[in-house]
């Protein structure tokens, strides 16, 4: 059965998706800079982008660590945001379920 029961709810960890994110994020942030260092070619319109968001970022070491934090912070708020509302669907549903019984 997809559910556990009709009065559980499968709750996720804000905090674990949080840093699943983040870490995610932050690394494919950190592969395109370092690659747009080494290739002249690769993920210059992206970093552009990406740069007018996260002040710094740049095709640069420097500017590829510094995107890098950002994109961590940028996933982690996001994850834990995620998580929060599917969480608190998730549970309105249930009592939802408990009162049509």
């Amino acid at each position: 059965n997809l559910f556990m029961s009709k009065h559980a709810y499968i709750k996720i960890n804000s905090v674990a998706l949080g840093f699943a994110l983040g870490i995610t994020w932050a690394a494919g942030i950190l592969f395109v800079g370092f690659m747009s260092i080494y290739f002249d070619f690769y993920g210059h319109a992206f970093i552009d982008t990406m740069g007018s968001v996260y002040y710094g970022y740049q095709a640069t070491f420097m500017g590829a660590i510094i995107g890098t934090i950002y994109a961590f912070c940028d996933g982690f708020i996001s994850g834990i945001i995620f998580a929060l509302i599917y969480n608190c669907c998730v549970k309105c549903m249930c009592r939802k379920c408990d009162k049509m019984k």
